[in-house]
């Protein structure tokens, strides 16, 4: 929100503009990564990705799926440079952009811990340190983060409907390509 609140003032039409512009980077690092490794398939990352209904559809939307692409290239790139530090701190701000962020951000510190990198380890807070810091003189609360929540409730869609739901939907939301 704090990253595409100056394309908001514009409206939909200002975030439609974020996203594009933060999706062709993520886009864009996830080709560098690509080349990186060596990969001889490094040409169809643009093509893929665009030709995913689903993906164009988020690309011209408000939702956050953009950023989080652009967070997790820029961590794996920075990894794949060997930078650590700053790798990690952008990685801290994973679940700030999506929820499952956490989940990566997990990864990522076991792969500091695999690495015997102990001392980066505290790193991994560093985005939830820093937006509590800022969010405190909004809501005089450290823990905002947690206590705002908007997820935090005992009512849940999650887990209803079919077992077959997204075997059904992955032709509309990956494309056929």
């Amino acid at each position: 929100t704090i990253l595409s609140s100056p394309f908001a003032q514009f409206g939909i039409h200002g975030i439609k503009v974020f996203n594009v512009l933060v999706t062709f980077g993520a886009t864009y690092l996830t080709y560098l990564i690509s080349k990186r490794t060596q990969s001889n398939n490094f040409l169809w990352i643009l093509p893929l990705y665009f030709c995913a209904p689903e993906g164009v559809k988020i690309i011209f939307s408000g939702l956050t799926e953009p950023i989080f692409a652009l967070l997790f290239a820029a961590a794996l790139y920075l990894l794949y440079k060997k930078q650590l530090v700053a790798s990690i701190i952008i990685a801290s701000f994973l679940p700030l952009s999506r929820s499952e962020g956490l989940i990566i951000l997990i990864v990522f510190c076991i792969y500091l811990l695999a690495n015997r990198k102990y001392l980066l380890l505290p790193l991994a807070f560093f985005g939830q340190l820093i937006i509590a810091l800022l969010g405190y003189y909004v809501y005089n609360d450290i823990l905002w983060v947690f206590n705002k929540i908007p997820y935090a409730t005992l009512k849940s869609n999650y887990w209803t409907g079919p077992l077959t739901h997204y075997l059904k939907s992955m032709p509309g939301v990956f494309g056929w390509v």
